[in-house]
């Protein structure tokens, strides 16, 4: 076991890169019960999503129902209020499923990045500052939202299911989820790139895919932003679907509010991902530079004059293979890319931000 995933081990059983849905679950006992039901505790996060989820789509809209108030009952299951039912579970379950995924991965990225047998331990933890400011930003949106929705949805829902949903639910469960998402994503494209090249990780010029041995970060960059925008392109569709089908129960206000902070959403994520690939693409271009000026310093020292490749002649054998040697070091080293992932797949995942910001304006729109 390497030295970042003896980290990594000692960080899981602290308990210091646990998401919040993680937490509520173990505090509630989901991790007990999944146990004793699943036979793995692992399982536990889940249990609990899945019973919130039971409470605030079918239980909350069937009390609605009854109580005479707006309900997705009334609508059919294949009816656009209908398609809500399905896309709310799916949306939360495939967001812990994309958190729990996304930390393997970036805990598992930095066991093999570059020369990592002979250079410096990377830290991959999360740290619980990142964590602590994101949730605290995201109840901070929330309460702002709400403030300009809280009338119309409790006159559609009614106070008790509304004081349920939107004082307990959503920001207690909701909220925290999609914080951690955003934490985790953080991480892995402005905050793990940065601690690669502050502590100076050496590339892997044998690397056979020519990345320099940083294709295990750049997988896990590229995997954050596919989970990462699959995510906000489900929450995007959820929102836009509300504001569509139910019109009466947000304002102008609230409109504007969804539009802009989902607009952000898809920008900053989209930015977030061309800042690390730029800040990996400097560590590694700056490496690879290093090891060019290396090679022709040693070039130099061959021969009668200073010249290196292709003007410097050996003065004998044992030169000529040096020679040979060092012009195998600089073919491998000049074929090494300085960006870890493919440009034009990245450029793809950036494009694909385009068609729901302008969702999000079609919806202002309306």
């Amino acid at each position: 076991m390497s030295g970042a995933r003896e980290l990594a081990a000692v960080v899981q059983r602290d308990g210091a890169a646990t998401f919040w849905v993680e937490r509520s679950a173990r505090a509630l006992g989901f991790d007990r019960l999944a146990e004793s039901l699943l036979g793995e505790a692992d399982y536990a996060p889940y249990l609990y999503v899945l019973t919130v989820l039971f409470l605030d789509v079918p239980v909350v809209n069937t009390i609605n129902y009854y109580r005479g108030y707006d309900s997705l009952m009334t609508s059919p299951w294949w009816g656009w209020p209908g398609v809500i039912w399905w896309l709310i579970p799916a949306v939360v379950v495939l967001s812990v499923y994309f958190l729990r995924t996304l930390r393997d991965r970036y805990d598992r990225a930095l066991d093999d990045v570059g020369r990592q047998a002979t250079g410096p331990t990377v830290d991959p933890a999360l740290s619980r500052g990142l964590q602590y400011s994101t949730l605290l930003l995201g109840l901070v949106v929330f309460a702002v939202w709400l403030t300009t929705a809280v009338g119309p949805i409790l006159e559609e829902v009614g106070p008790l299911v509304g004081a349920f949903k939107w004082l307990v639910v959503v920001p207690l469960v909701y909220v925290p989820i999609g914080t951690d998402l955003t934490a985790a994503y953080v991480h892995v494209q402005l905050v793990l790139p940065r601690r690669v090249r502050a502590a100076g990780v050496a590339l892997d010029f044998s690397d056979p895919r020519r990345l320099g041995g940083m294709y295990p970060l750049g997988r896990t960059m590229r995997f954050a932003a596919a989970a990462t925008f699959v995510a906000l392109t489900l929450y995007t569709v959820l929102w836009s679907l509300g504001l569509v089908v139910t019109p009466e129960m947000f304002s102008a206000a609230t409109r504007t509010t969804v539009a802009v902070f989902f607009g952000l959403a898809w920008a900053l994520a989209a930015g977030a991902l061309v800042a690390g690939l730029f800040v990996t693409h400097r560590h590694m271009a700056a490496s690879r530079s290093a090891e060019l000026n290396r090679i022709h310093d040693a070039l130099r020292q061959l021969g009668d004059d200073d010249q290196s490749i292709p003007y410097t002649a050996p003065r004998d054998e044992a030169e000529f293979r040096t020679y040979l040697r060092e012009y195998v070091r600089l073919d491998r080293v000049e074929r090494t890319r300085t960006v870890p992932v493919n440009v034009a797949v990245a450029w793809e995942l950036v494009g694909v931000a385009v068609l729901p910001m302008a969702l999000q304006v079609v919806t202002l729109s309306l």
